[in-house]
């Protein structure tokens, strides 16, 4: 049986702008945190030795059925968490996890058609396994609600209060529209 590359945990953060920054288009910067293996041990966790339950494998097999079918069932090794080996001196700089938490950057230009509920993957931006690849990292937008104006799609929506007499007179209103204002 060919094996698996394992992959790290995709992490899936929420990224809050204003509509202002979609309206200008303006950058976004986001930090977060992620796992990264460990520099010393390179996520072995220290000093390891093959695990003797599984000899090495990371996963233990278990016969199950009746006295007509019997199945072959693999599980991971209880012993040593499905890794294959178990750590016998623990390395100083992660204490023995094999992992160390890490801040990441990342700026990004806001789109000016970016919507609530969008979401944007970067490839191996989540967290990282020993011997595995580094899982992803999705970043849901959030656009926060606007003092005057509600989002519909891609119309910005704006409902002025509007006496009748005024209406019927054709007064001229004053619509706020980000950093000026309109006259209509």
């Amino acid at each position: 049986q060919q094996q698996r590359v394992r992959k790290g945990k995709t992490l899936n953060i929420p990224l809050t702008v204003t509509l202002e920054e979609v309206f200008y288009g303006k950058s976004k910067t986001l930090k977060y945190n992620r796992s990264v293996n460990c520099g010393d041990c390179r996520g072995s966790g220290g000093e390891t030795r093959n695990c003797n339950n599984c000899h090495g494998k990371g996963w233990t097999e278990r016969m199950a059925g009746n006295a007509f079918f019997r199945q072959v069932q693999r599980e991971p090794c209880r012993m040593c968490d499905g890794k294959g080996n178990i750590v016998i001196k623990a390395c100083d700089r992660c204490g023995g996890k094999g992992s160390e938490n890490k801040e990441e950057i990342i700026t990004f230009k806001v789109p000016l058609d970016l919507q609530t509920g969008q979401k944007f993957g970067f490839n191996s931006g989540g967290n990282e396994i020993p011997n595995g690849q580094a899982g992803d990292l999705t970043i849901e937008i959030v656009i926060t609600r606007h003092k005057y104006f509600k989002l519909q799609g891609k119309d910005l929506i704006y409902e002025p209060k509007v006496a009748i007499l005024d209406m019927i007179l054709g007064t001229k209103i004053e619509i706020p529209y980000f950093e000026t204002k309109l006259l209509i």
